[in-house]
């Protein structure tokens, strides 16, 4: 393919006046992100906002059928000559890319929506937040996140048991044994494993990666992160290496805590979506606004 067809494929990518939907919006946010690497049009933070929502289109992709292979060509195909930089239709969806990151950086608070749980993102400028980023547990009675520490940001777990934890592990997949997620359901003719839809992508048995928790949460900050309820509150927080494994992870993936008791049995599992997650992380490193910013919104996907 001559650079020539290749910026014109691009640009006619670009240029779609139509909200895309499935592989249409991957192949524009592709596009842009080629175009990018060429012309170095975003920050960082900017950059990674549009790489996380790159990873949520190629996973809806995915979803719909499209084989990881194909993808991979599309993704390799994508390249943005250094003349083509000024063509009007790179400049456009570089700057309506700016104007939403723009409006994400002056909303409070964010939510990134999942196919089944979303991922919530607050900004630190009216104080620090309890939760930078959380998702709730689909019974509401437990939450995930990223916890605002004093001394540092950690991912943490509180929630609300009759029956005291001693201790939680994360367990995903481990994409340096098992490149892509696999699909137990076999495209929805299975069902899911655990009885949970969330646990209908991820690794083989021999492929998976076990965190456990590092510490536990004190009983006032446990119960201040944890869902309003009546019985106990507890929370554990872990490893810097679990936010690095979350993030390693396709958004389609589920990820499970089990909860471990005194004398070693699971007393309960617990699923979350990886769903946006690293958008919601990006939307934490975009550049605070002036004024203060709007109370909630809701991001694209």
């Amino acid at each position: 393919m001559t650079p020539a067809l290749t910026a014109a494929l691009i640009a006619s990518a670009l240029a779609a006046s139509e909200p895309a939907t499935g592989t249409q919006l991957y192949a524009n946010r592709i596009a842009l992100a080629a175009a990018d690497d060429a012309c170095a049009l975003f920050s960082r933070p900017e950059r990674a906002l549009l790489d996380a929502l790159t990873a949520r289109s190629r996973d809806d992709a995915a979803r719909a059928g499209d084989a990881p292979a194909t993808l991979d060509r599309f993704e390799a195909s994508h390249t943005v000559p250094r003349p083509s930089c000024t063509r009007d239709a790179i400049t456009i969806e570089a700057e309506r890319h700016r104007q939403h990151a723009d409006a994400l950086a002056q909303t409070h608070e964010i939510a990134f929506p999942g196919v089944y749980q979303d991922w919530i993102s607050e900004r630190r400028d009216r104080g620090a937040p309890l939760w930078r980023v959380r998702q709730s547990d689909h019974l509401r009675t437990a939450v995930l996140g990223i916890h605002a520490g004093e001394d540092a940001d950690t991912l943490a777990l509180a929630l609300r048991s009759a029956t005291a934890p001693a201790f939680a592990v994360i367990t995903v997949r481990n994409p340096a044994l098992q490149a892509a997620p696999l699909d137990f359901t076999a495209g929805g003719l299975l069902p899911s494993p655990y009885e949970n839809a969330l646990s209908a992508w991820g690794g083989a048995s021999g492929t998976l990666r076990r965190i456990s928790a590092s510490a536990r949460l004190d009983p006032d900050m446990a119960a201040r992160l944890a869902p309003a309820g009546g019985v106990g509150a507890y929370g554990f927080a872990f490893p810097d290496a679990a936010i690095l494994a979350l993030r390693a992870l396709t958004p389609r993936e589920g990820v499970r805590i089990d909860l471990v008791g005194g004398r070693g049995q699971v007393v309960e599992t617990l699923w979350f979506e990886v769903g946006m997650f690293n958008a919601a992380l990006a939307v934490q490193a975009l550049e605070l606004p002036q004024p203060e910013p709007a109370p909630a919104v809701t991001a694209s996907r």
